[in-house]
């Protein structure tokens, strides 16, 4: 991702490389992760942009905060975030601590307040069992929907010490089976459009 993508008042560039630096020492693949989710969540505001849509929210925003959306995963242990088999309920409790810890690095500087909700509430899901303030509906923030959604298609269709990687049309689906409960209908039907328009 180039510089254009930046927000007019980023993070520095020395701090961003040393977050980036920390995360990929932590763990490569999710470093990795966090770079693609970053790109296609670029590419999607982008897709919308020329179609007229969406020309309120900030590409170089949600690319920002779904580059850092895993940034918490640093304060996880390394036991847990290998774990091949299910988390246990205290585990799990602690892997999603990742999400405050993510946005507690950035919610002090006012010209990220947007991408550091978007950090903070990338697990929320539409029909308010997600985390970590259990929010509902429209009472997510707009970047953290979005990412939700590449987020979870990234994960799906990447493989991962505990799953093999699914094809894109089966993670789509996955995707649309839960739009309504995890995901926002509206969104879902977009992405769809935008991953149809970039596979022809």
């Amino acid at each position: 991702m180039d510089a254009r993508t930046l927000p007019s008042a980023p993070v520095p560039g020395s701090l961003e490389n040393t977050l980036l630096e920390l995360l990929r020492r932590k763990s490569d693949e999710t470093h990795a992760h966090s770079s693609r989710v970053s790109d296609l969540a670029w590419e999607w505001v982008e897709h919308m942009h020329s179609r007229s849509k969406w020309l309120e929210v900030s590409a170089s925003e949600v690319a920002l905060s779904a580059r850092f959306h895993d940034i918490g995963k640093m304060a996880v242990s390394d036991a847990i975030l290998n774990k091949s088999g299910p988390l246990s309920a205290v585990e799990r409790e602690q892997m999603n601590e990742h999400s405050r810890i993510g946005y507690e690095l950035f919610c002090n500087v006012s010209s990220l307040e947007q991408v550091s909700l978007g950090i903070l509430h990338h697990h929320e899901r539409w029909d308010g069992a997600g985390y970590p303030a259990g929010l509902r509906g429209n009472e997510i923030p707009f970047l953290a929907r979005v990412i939700g959604i590449v987020d979870a298609f990234d994960a799906m269709t990447s493989s991962r010490c505990y799953q093999r990687a699914r094809s894109e049309s089966a993670a789509l689906e996955e995707i649309h089976l839960n739009r309504g409960s995890q995901f926002c209908p509206e969104l879902v039907e977009d992405f769809a459009q935008f991953l149809n328009a970039r596979n022809t």
